[in-house]
Formats: C-alpha cells, sequence, structure tokens
C-alpha cells in the first residue's frame, strides 16, 4: 500500500507539472483508491488491522478519494468519468466496475 499511496502522490505532482496528463491522473489515482479499499478490508478481515487502524485509514482514504474527485469535477471531468466507488463499510453495496 505504501507503494500504491507514492504512486498517487507521483501521479498528482506529474499532472500538476503537465495539465494535460492531469485530467487522466486524477482518474488513474481514484482506481488505485479503490484497490486499496479492497486490500484495506482485506487486511482487517485477516486481522492484520486492528479495527480502529482499518476505521482511521479507511477516513482518510475515503476523504483523498473526495478530494480527488472534487478536484477532478473543478478541472472539467464529468460524474460519467469516475469509477462508481463503494461504500466500504457496507457488505451489501453492490458495486460493478
Amino acid at each position: 500500500m505504501k507503494a500504491q499511496v507514492t504512486d498517487i502522490v507521483a501521479m498528482i505532482v506529474e499532472g500538476t507539472c503537465n495539465n494535460e496528463l492531469l485530467p487522466q491522473n486524477i482518474l488513474n489515482s481514484l482506481k488505485l483508491i479503490e484497490i486499496m479499499k479492497f486490500q484495506l478490508r482485506g487486511y482487517k478481515d485477516c486481522n492484520y488491522l486492528t479495527s480502529k487502524g482499518y476505521s482511521e485509514i479507511s477516513r482518510r482514504l475515503e476523504s483523498v478519494r473526495r478530494q480527488l474527485k472534487g478536484w477532478g469535477i473543478s478541472i472539467g471531468l464529468q460524474e460519467e468519468d469516475f469509477i462508481r466507488s463503494f461504500n466500504i463499510y457496507d457488505s451489501h453495496d453492490n458495486v460493478t466496475f
């Protein structure tokens, strides 16, 4: 997960240096965040994380996801451009990718 966080930061920096790359880098970062949400849930289910740790990381991950989506909208991305996010706390959320 540390490598994925580094990848997201690198894509954001690259996008801010090259505006043409920014929209796709935001979308790619959001895809990585969705993958991380699945991984995080797996770590919790395998007891690699405490419930408190899981909640804290999930909350921060969701905050970054919302910020990136808001940034994407502010530069002209449309709602249909974004991957549909799922509620990491709701096991009945049947999301399709």
